[in-house]
């Protein structure tokens, strides 16, 4: 479990960097996802936070570890779910 302490830390890093850029980029990344959604037969839609995480992801050249399945197959994500 993540301490309070370093979510906050992640969460004042993260407004550090937003932008209108990477406001326009997380707008972009959740179309992305709904589609993603659409073609991989998810009911449930992405949330706005998934596209936040997204967008922010690729600002970084970062990589997304989950289990998230609106994640899954995106070159961004390691994926660690059907275990």
């Amino acid at each position: 479990m993540v301490s309070l302490e370093i979510l906050v830390c992640y969460i004042m890093k993260w407004f550090e960097i937003i932008d209108e850029k990477l406001a326009l980029e997380t707008g972009k990344a959740y179309l992305e996802l709904v589609k993603h959604a659409k073609n991989i037969g998810l009911r449930q839609k992405p949330s706005f936070v998934d596209a936040i995480i997204l967008a922010t992801a690729r600002k970084l050249q970062a990589k997304i570890i989950t289990g998230d399945k609106h994640f899954k197959g995106l070159k961004e994500t390691i994926w660690i779910g059907d275990h």
